[in-house]
């Protein structure tokens, strides 16, 4: 029931990019409630550089709740590691030779009960979008052009000059951020675009909190 994807399309450039617009990529699990419905996806996401999510490195792991009433919590604390992992281990060890009852959730499994899941593709949120094409005139309009068509607002373009971080000098590697947009459309959009004949490779693409 949960929805994920890794790091492995993650590219050392998408780093640098996003970097240059603020953000920092994590790799976040989410749940949320709405309405009965429940989302949860793991996925690597865009955080702003200045959030406290965003400055969790290391060994540290970070559990950031948000609330209808209180402001947000974040929980931090080793989660990896010689140490905290021997710590677990130890701790596991323990529990099992006083062959202690506790459940790991609070409550038996069997009290859980199903909640429908929200539809991924009717989710609302920012993207970040990397599209490698042929260096020549009239690419950025058409692009935009097919955006738009799906109402689609861009949000942020950069284009590296000169292509000085491509191996290819006669590609040229456009960024673009949008605002808010249904993930369907967005999918509906990037078809059309990867369709394009000056469009080398299959879009990147990764959620913006």
């Amino acid at each position: 029931n949960i929805r994920y994807s890794g790091i492995s399309n993650i590219k050392i450039e998408d780093i640098n990019y996003t970097k240059k617009l603020g953000y920092k990529i994590k790799l976040i699990s989410k749940s949320e409630i709405q309405e009965n419905t429940i989302s949860s996806v793991v996925e690597p996401i865009l955080i702003k550089k200045t959030s406290q999510l965003a400055n969790v490195n290391g060994v540290l792991n970070a559990i950031k709740i948000e609330t209808d009433h209180l402001d947000s919590l974040l929980l931090v604390g080793e989660g990896a590691g010689g140490k905290p992992t021997a710590s677990s281990v130890i701790s596991d060890l323990f529990e099992i030779s006083r062959d202690i009852k506790t459940y790991s959730l609070g409550y038996k499994n069997s009290q859980l009960i199903n909640i429908k899941s929200i539809n991924y593709d009717e989710r609302i949120t920012s993207y970040y979008l990397r599209i490698i094409v042929k260096d020549i005139p009239g690419v950025l309009a058409k692009i935009t052009s097919n955006l738009n068509d799906e109402g689609i607002s861009i949000e942020t373009i950069l284009q590296i000059p000169e292509n000085n971080e491509s191996k290819n000098k006669k590609e040229v590697p456009i960024i673009i951020t949008t605002h808010k947009t249904v993930s369907h459309l967005l999918n509906r959009a990037l078809m059309k675009i990867e369709k394009l004949d000056f469009v080398i490779s299959k879009i990147a693409v990764i959620n913006i909190d």
